[in-house]
């Protein structure tokens, strides 16, 4: 999962920003709204699915942070000696929270859901550089 999440994300930011460029071509060039339109319609689903993406990721983190602080508070001090030996292996399996790394390099957050917005914006300056010349 780890190599395709990356292909999706960075699909989509290469989405994003033809889409908006191409929108915003057809509205300097032809002043077509119609047909700008067609091409900008596309835009909000694939920042929904980049952002729901980066948004769950973002969740099961800070979930996964709370894991520790909410299972000491359970009462365990009461319980039987089985329970309490399997309780520690628990605590310390939680220790680190858990996090779904994408392309071996950033973890799926929020952070994430800028830097592909972020990488999105610098190709659609480039291209309307290279567009310019």
């Amino acid at each position: 999962m780890n190599l395709s999440v990356f292909i999706l994300l960075f699909v989509n930011m290469v989405d994003l920003c033809s889409c908006i460029f191409v929108g915003a071509v057809l509205l300097q060039r032809d002043g077509n709204v119609t047909k700008a339109l067609k091409s900008l319609f596309t835009v909000p689903p694939l920042l929904y699915e980049t952002g729901m993406y980066c948004i769950c990721g973002q969740i099961l983190s800070d979930q996964s942070e709370k894991l520790t602080d909410s299972a000491i508070s359970c009462g365990w001090v009461d319980c039987n000696d089985r329970f309490k030996r399997d309780f520690m292996f628990l605590l310390i399996s939680a220790r680190k929270p858990l996090e779904i790394t994408v392309g071996k390099t950033s973890k799926l957050s929020k952070q994430m859901l800028v830097q592909v917005l972020n990488g999105s914006y610098g190709l659609l300056n480039l291209l309307y550089h290279f567009q310019s010349i």
